[in-house]
């Protein structure tokens, strides 16, 4: 009897031991589990905050641009003396100074000249290889001491153009030729007053089937002299 009675004592003392190992385990398993959701809930809020904090940065504030005021319009006058080439001007386009003489073709019909024939201006003749064109003598309307001359026209290489202007001065005698530049940039002076000038254009192309040409020429006569008095 006392047999199962010791018997009864140890099952019971293995009983109570197992249940407490058991209970101990439980609650070590849900510590851990605890512990692990934990750490799951604040890794999820770091990486909502990084989220966040990624997309606060990512605004940059935009910079306002100033519109740039559009420049002014420059409206430029045309400058009568302005070089050009390949251009037919029959007529003057431009107003000029008073103290200006423009010839055209149809005035240049007045000049003399030589292996030349006038079209839309001046050119060689399709049988001539050179050719000269002496303008008429022009009165000036006052004394000057001064001049510039402007050409306008065509010329090609393996072609000569070569404008000359003289002056007549007060007691009779002309000047010598002088070559002038075709776009008007420099003041011809004269050693005394002139009353009237003259131009001469000579031209020569090597093949006959091309001619350089001339479609206007502009004078212009100062009195520098007076001009400094004043």
């Amino acid at each position: 009897m006392k047999i199962y009675i010791r018997l009864f004592f140890v099952l019971g003392s293995l009983i109570v031991l197992l249940i407490c190992f058991l209970n101990k385990s439980a609650e070590t398993a849900g510590t851990t589990a605890s512990f692990a959701e934990m750490r799951s809930i604040k890794t999820h809020r770091a990486a909502i905050d990084f989220e966040r904090e990624a997309r606060l940065n990512s605004r940059q504030p935009v910079a306002r641009t100033e519109p740039t005021p559009a420049a002014p319009l420059e409206v430029k006058q045309p400058d009568p003396f302005q070089p050009t080439t390949n251009v037919t001007v029959p007529d003057v386009v431009f107003p000029l100074p008073k103290n200006a003489v423009a010839h055209a073709a149809s005035d240049f019909a007045s000049g003399q000249m030589e292996n030349l024939i006038i079209t839309d201006g001046l050119r060689l003749k399709q049988t001539d290889r050179a050719g000269t064109y002496y303008s008429p003598g022009v009165e000036a309307k006052e004394p000057f001491d001064a001049m510039k001359v402007r050409y306008d026209g065509s010329r090609f290489d393996e072609a000569v153009l070569v404008l000359e202007i003289r002056a007549r001065f007060q007691n009779g005698v002309w000047s010598g030729w002088r070559e002038a530049p075709w776009d008007a940039s420099t003041v011809i002076p004269l050693e005394t007053p002139a009353t009237a000038w003259q131009y001469r254009i000579t031209m020569s192309s090597q093949d006959v089937s091309k001619s350089p040409e001339v479609d206007r020429v502009v004078v212009i006569v100062q009195n520098k002299t007076s001009q400094s008095a004043e």
